[in-house]
């Protein structure tokens, strides 16, 4: 009897089971309802008033739609045609600069003179001269001074010095997205980490340094920048003697600064590490080893006598405040350059071209490394000439695509305004504007190009006048006829009436 189950309670859990079936039946889509119900609470939330959840190294910002619309509105009617007449400008510029170039560069070298002797300054005397000749290393050499508070000196042509400071960094990055009302949000990450930087940083500035990402980064602030630490920059003579023909201004950037020098002496504390001059900000780790210094290995280098350390220890595991220093000056074992300019008296300049219509003033003259045939000379010269063209080709086509784009700016801010899927309205709008404005661009750069051509090259500009206006005008006249049969149809009267057909007769 003991083992046998109470009938009342078995008349319980018979009444009781179906019940909870039914409870469990009518309670999970109740609960899935309301998920559902405050998964989109929490999206109306979010696109009306949400603020996005932000980790400690990051901000929110916000700009209104109001706000937006104003600045589009502004950019429409002011930086867009600012931007339309500067890249027609930049268009027709770079096709009248092109021409007049090509046209110097091919009447300079029908009267260049070969000069064949490097040690004759008066050949080829007012003429535009070509000639390959080696750098004179004791005519061309100026006296720097590479470390402000040393007395020691560099003999050379040219100095090249890169100063470079271990320090905390900031970077950011942001990411926007449109809310309802048209209204910008845009998050901003900060995070940091130390490298190696030519410029002081002021880490006062930083925006999160109470954060954990600051204090794994970085953890301290940026020391200021050493007062006994070189300028960088590149420093060089006044002027270079080529074979027996002197050179200056901007033929001497053809002698590059590119060989990294160390036979410079080190000042105290400073080390040779990777052909660097290197200076531990806690000075202990890198305890300087005396050495005698190396005999000059360039002939155009003179050092006065001293010692340069060599690095007891890495510079793998840089300190912030750390210092390194790399100078460099030409290539000692290069010395041919090959010169194209007016020799007059033996200094070489820019050499004019006669004018012609449109074209004034244009010159040619220029210096390479190595020697150089006057057949490539002239290839290189037309080679840069046509990178310019279609580089600024391409400019000029972006900056008018660009601001005809900008003219549909208020209308992306207001297509962002729609809830939910306002974002992708707007982004339509810019796709649709940019697909559109993109034959106008280009119509309006093959014009102004066609202009230019016509009045300096009518040959080739007029078939291409011709093309642009035959191409426009049969634009204009499908839009037209268009437009007509458009509003033909709208003006029928009987367009609106439904016809009813009579019934037949017998």
């Amino acid at each position: 009897m003991g083992d046998e189950e109470n009938p009342l309670e078995a008349v319980a859990n018979a009444i009781g089971n179906p019940m909870d079936a039914i409870g469990d039946a009518i309670g999970n889509p109740l609960d899935a309802v309301g998920s559902a119900l405050g998964g989109v609470g929490d999206a109306i939330k979010d696109e009306f008033v949400g603020t996005p959840d932000v980790a400690e190294n990051q901000e929110v910002t916000e700009e209104s739609g109001c706000s937006r619309l104003c600045g589009s509105i502004l950019c429409c009617l002011v930086a867009a045609p600012l931007l339309i007449i500067g890249g027609a400008f930049c268009a027709g510029f770079n096709e009248k600069n092109y021409l007049c170039n090509d046209r110097a560069i091919n009447e300079g070298f029908d009267v260049v003179v070969e000069v064949t002797s490097c040690g004759d300054a008066g050949a080829g005397s007012g003429s535009l001269v070509h000639f390959s000749c080696d750098l004179d290393l004791d005519e061309s050499s100026k006296e720097f001074k590479p470390w402000p508070k040393e007395d020691d000196v560099y003999t050379g042509f040219g100095l090249k010095t890169e100063v470079e400071v271990y320090q905390c960094v900031e970077n950011k990055r942001s990411t926007s997205e449109t809310k309802a009302g048209g209204k910008k949000q845009t998050v901003t990450t900060y995070t940091y980490e130390k490298a190696w930087r030519s410029s002081y940083i002021d880490s006062s500035k930083f925006k999160k340094k109470d954060t954990d990402e600051w204090r794994k980064g970085c953890g301290m602030e940026n020391p200021p920048w050493p007062d006994d630490l070189p300028a960088g920059g590149t420093s060089r003579a006044d002027s270079a003697k080529i074979g027996a023909y002197v050179v200056s201004g901007s033929y001497l950037t053809a002698i590059e600064l590119k060989t990294r020098i160390t036979d410079i002496p080190a000042p105290s504390g400073w080390v040779i590490d990777d052909d660097r001059y290197y200076r531990s900000a806690a000075g202990a780790s890198m305890t300087p080893t005396a050495t005698s210094a190396p005999a000059a290995a360039m002939a155009n280098t003179t050092v006065a006598p001293s010692t340069i350390p060599s690095a007891s220890a890495s510079s793998a595991t840089p300190q912030v405040g750390d210092a390194r220093v790399a100078f460099y000056s030409n290539d000692p074992n290069a010395l041919t350059y090959t010169v194209l300019g007016e020799n007059k008296a033996g200094a070489i300049g820019k050499w004019t071209a006669s004018d012609s219509w449109g074209c004034s003033g244009f010159t040619l003259g220029s210096m390479r490394k190595g020697t150089v045939s006057a057949k490539d000379f002239q290839d290189s010269l037309e080679a840069g000439n046509t990178f310019v063209l279609y580089f600024l080709r391409i400019l000029a086509f972006a900056l008018i695509w660009f601001g005809l784009s900008r003219c549909a700016g208020p209308c992306e801010v207001v297509a962002e305004c729609v809830p939910f899927i306002g974002g992708y309205l707007g982004d339509a709008v810019e796709c649709i504007a940019c697909a559109v404005t993109c034959c106008p661009a280009l119509a309006c750069c093959f014009g102004v190009a066609s202009i230019v051509y016509v009045a300096m090259r009518p040959m080739l500009g007029i078939p291409m006048m011709l093309f642009f206006l035959i191409t426009a005008g049969a634009f204009a006249f499908w839009k037209f006829k268009k437009e007509k049969k458009k509003a033909q149809g709208s003006n029928d009267p009987g367009s609106d009436v439904s016809t009813v057909r009579p019934k037949d007769t017998e």
